[in-house]
């Protein structure tokens, strides 16, 4: 064979043991084609096809006839035999019905009539084999009279026609792009009409939103043995009842009403099932560690929970609920669900965790079959080829063994894709036609897999920097609002793109960006349940791996952290804004001046009335009562209070601040009103001089000298803490400072300069972020959990207290032998010894879960394994 010159040639053994030709192949899996087009034809005989069909596996024997002739009677044929003769005579085997057969599709037709009815092929298996000198082509048998011409050509490809993804997972209406998880989908299938409540588990990155929307829910869809309805998947984002409801009313379910408790969801259910008796209901929450991430309001959260665990209680053999979840986000998500629990819901706490972990199911990685169906088949489904074959394979040993790596595969196909499309376009212009393929060289510039994202990235961002070089500091920040900083990874956030509305400076920049950024897939636009639009990172994979992203977080931590308490609270102030405006005004709003010289926080009417003539006083209790009349107002949520307003209002006075439209209107108001809660104190201090006997203005000097005394005093010692690092003491004493200077009127202006630098000094530098009081007596041992979220705290008397973060007790346990006690890594679980040797394992709740006698004698330490189910003494 090797000294013949052939293009094309085939090689088909009817004999013993000719399975033993798959030491030439590395083709294990033969797929048909649809269609063949004219594009697979014209490839196929431009490129040499060498290819053998064999009749037997390794162990098998072959044995057919011949008469005298040459050729036997039917009866007398092999099984293979007779199977390729009708193949060919009858065009049986063109399978696509276009007036060629081609060699795998020939190899499928023998394969499919040596089986049996049971699946079995005892005495013949087929075999297609690829040899030495096969590359691309393929054996082709026509009928006489075949015209190529007459095939159908390839659907025209453009962008819309991307086999690929980029960063964003598959839906149900991308199914038949989805390949490589049949087995994954068949047990999921299997596992979800099992369990009421289904975990689907896995990195980042792992595909498990695909799994659901484009793998289970089309084959539950089709389910032969039960009739399903799926209510369409939410993301539960920073509002999860509401994403709920919008699904519920898109589906046409009566929508639940948290103000009626009656009218929950498992009622939405009961009312959907007296009309649907014989169907099964599927929920599925995509990406549910956003209750973590996004959604802050822990009454929202409570109610979500309790919402989902309701009807799921009252609907176990109607109801499937099925999560996809990071797997570093299940303690906490699991967790806060334990803790909502409703009230008389029938399961236990305990029971409701075991639950919780009988219904996991962990997404396992591609194997490189998988691999190679999930990049092969899309592309063949657009009739595209990878040029050359071996690419595919390159492109499995770059990711087999990254975890996570399934949006960078699929990114990196996508833009091999557009780049295809370029290539396309150029040669069209000069009148040429090339291949649909996906070549080496493109891939080679992308850099490959691990860096076409970033690299991507870090184009777009060049190309819009050298446009205006004002652009890098718009990107930095508009990219800085799309990342979540809750839990240990960084993940993406939902911006609306109201949030992304900048002054008229930069308004036209920032839409330029995330237009470029949207365009280039690296941000995807959508519209939350309440019917704004947002915009987000692709992946979770953009913010934990492009450099620049991760090197702007790092640089503006304190900002970003300041960024995300300032957005609420504008976000508040404007909403009431615009309520206000469309209110008629009234006798309120006409005495505004009086109310805004009236501030309880820093002067009450009580502190002066004893001190001010009768007329002055009537004045300001007017006004007083005027304002406990009064709505909620704007002016009310400023922050003209808050020691963060300075240096946000130096962060808006500089070129290159980072506060968008409502958020720099909001400082603008909160500056002018301190300035006007300022002059209107001083003319109040005024007015009462001025209505003051001369006797009563020398006592409220003397006290005015004293006070001035003691506040100097104060501020004196604040330094001096601050300076041997007692910040708490000093933040005290400078606070004391500060309260006293309000009761002096008129003070001088560098004592006034003199207190308030201090107080700044030390506010800013202080690092105590919350504190409350122990008990009396020594604190022997601290140890947080690891989500940081409980403290145990053990005295000299041998008692544990469980604390949370804001101080309250948790639970108390008594007569414990000081110093030995663990936490388990996953905060879940408490490990303490006594004298005698005795080990006891308690919950957050103070209840005993188990006893044991480890030593005879004191146990001097106990630690955990890391995942918390043994224990060293």
């Amino acid at each position: 064979l090797s000294k013949l010159n052939c293009h094309h040639l085939l090689v088909i053994l009817d004999c013993c043991f000719a399975g033993n030709f798959r030491w030439s192949s590395s083709r294990n899996v033969i797929s048909a084609l649809e269609t063949i087009h004219r594009e697979h034809y014209d490839r196929f005989i431009r490129y040499p096809a060498w290819q053998a069909i064999t009749s037997a596996a390794h162990n098998q024997e072959a044995l057919d006839y011949t008469d005298e002739r040459g050729i036997a009677p039917d009866s007398l044929h092999s099984p293979f035999a007779k199977a390729l003769i009708n193949a060919l005579k009858d065009m049986k085997a063109d399978l696509t019905g276009d007036g060629i057969i081609i060699a795998p599709e020939l190899y499928l037709y023998l394969r499919d009539n040596l089986i049996d009815k049971k699946g079995l092929s005892e005495l013949q298996t087929a075999g297609l084999w690829p040899l030495q000198k096969h590359d691309r082509g393929e054996f082709i048998f026509t009928l006489p009279g075949f015209v190529p011409e007459k095939l159908k050509p390839a659907p025209p490809l453009d962008a819309s026609k991307n086999p690929y993804r980029g960063l964003e997972s598959f839906d149900e209406k991308d199914s038949e792009l989805f390949f490589g998880r049949t087995e994954q989908v068949k047990k999921l299938q299997n596992f979800v009409k099992t369990h009421a409540l289904t975990v689907v588990l896995g990195a980042s990155g792992s595909g498990k939103s695909s799994l659901v929307k484009a793998g289970l829910i089309p084959q539950l869809r089709q389910d032969q043995t039960d009739k399903w309805f799926i209510i369409p998947p939410i993301r539960p984002g920073e509002t999860p009842l509401q994403a709920l409801n919008n699904a519920l009313k898109e589906a046409q379910f009566s929508e639940i009403q948290p103000q009626q408790p009656e009218k929950n969801l498992a009622w939405s259910i009961d009312l959907w099932a007296k009309n649907n008796p014989n169907s099964k209901l599927l929920l599925f929450i995509d990406q549910s560690e956003e209750i973590i991430t996004l959604c802050q309001n822990e009454d929202i959260r409570r109610e979500f929970f309790q919402q989902i665990l309701t009807a799921i209680d009252a609907h176990r053999d109607k109801l499937r609920v099925v999560l996809s979840l990071r797997s570093d986000f299940e303690p906490q998500v699991r967790d806060t669900g334990l803790k909502f629990i409703p009230k008389g819901y029938s399961v236990k706490n305990t029971e409701l965790k075991n639950r919780w972990q009988s219904g996991r199911f962990i997404v396992s990685p591609m194997t490189r079959g998988e691999l190679r169906e999930a990049i092969q088949k899309p592309a063949e489904a657009r009739v595209m080829f990878f040029q050359p074959p071996e690419l595919v394979e390159q492109l499995i040993d770059e990711v087999v063994d990254m975890p996570g790596a399934l949006p960078l595969v699929s990114f990196a196909l996508s833009e091999l894709y557009l780049k295809y499309l370029n290539r396309q376009w150029e040669a069209q212009n000069q009148g040429l036609i090339i291949e649909r393929t996906l070549t080496q060289e493109d891939y080679q510039d992308l850099g490959g897999v691990t860096l076409s994202l970033t690299q991507k990235a870090d184009e777009e961002y060049e190309a819009l920097v050298k446009e205006n070089a004002t652009y890098a500091q718009i990107i930095c920040h508009v990219m800085l609002r799309m990342i979540a900083l809750g839990g240990d990874e960084l993940t993406r956030r939902r911006v609306l793109l109201s949030e992304l509305e900048y002054p008229a400076e930069k308004k036209n920049l920032a839409k330029a960006v995330i237009e470029r950024f949207t365009k280039a897939r690296l941000l995807v636009q959508g519209q939350n349940a309440e019917g704004n639009l947002y915009v987000e990172p692709a992946h979770d994979v953009l913010v934990r791996g492009w450099q620049k992203l991760l090197g702007w977080k790092q640089q503006e931590q304190e900002s970003l952290l300041l960024q995300r308490r300032l957005t609420p609270a504008a976000i508040e102030w404007d909403s009431l804004r615009n309520k206000e405006k469309e209110q008629p005004k009234g006798i309120i709003d006409q005495t505004a001046p009086i109310l805004d010289w009236v501030d309880r926080r820093l002067l009450t009417v009580e502190n002066l009335v004893n001190k001010i003539p009768a007329q002055f006083a009537k004045l300001l209790r007017q006004a007083q009562n005027q304002q406990g009349q009064s709505r909620e107002k704007p002016v009310q949520f400023l922050w003209n209070p808050n020691p963060y307003l300075d240096v946000l209002d130096k962060e808006l006075k500089s070129n290159d601040h980072w506060l968008n439209q409502i958020e720099a209107e909001f400082v603008q108001q909160s500056v002018l009103q301190k300035r006007q809660n300022i002059s209107w104190r001083w003319r109040i201090a005024i007015a009462v001089m001025l209505g003051l006997s001369a006797l009563t203005i020398a006592a409220l000097i003397g006290q005015r000298e004293a006070q001035i005394g003691q506040t100097s005093a104060y501020r004196s010692s604040a330094e001096t803490n601050f300076r041997i690092n007692e910040q708490l003491n000093a933040l005290l004493d400078s606070l004391r400072s500060s309260k006293n200077i309000k009761q002096i009127f008129l003070p001088s202006n560098d004592l006034h300069s003199q207190v308030e630098q201090t107080l700044r000094n030390i506010f800013y530098g202080a690092k105590e972020r919350d504190r409350w009081e122990a008990p009396p007596g020594i604190v022997w041992s601290m140890f947080f959990t690891s989500d940081r979220q409980l403290l145990v705290i053990t005295d000299e008397n041998g008692t544990v207290r469980l604390w949370d973060k804001y101080g309250k007790q948790l639970a108390k346990l008594e007569g414990l032998f000081r110093g030995s006690i663990s936490v388990s890594p996953d905060g879940s679980k408490i490990a303490t010894a006594t004298k005698d040797g005795t080990i006891r394992l308690w919950d957050l709740q103070g209840n005993k879960l188990n006893e044991f006698q480890a030593h005879q004698g004191a146990i001097e330490r106990i630690s955990f394994s890391p995942d918390g189910n043994t224990i060293a003494t």
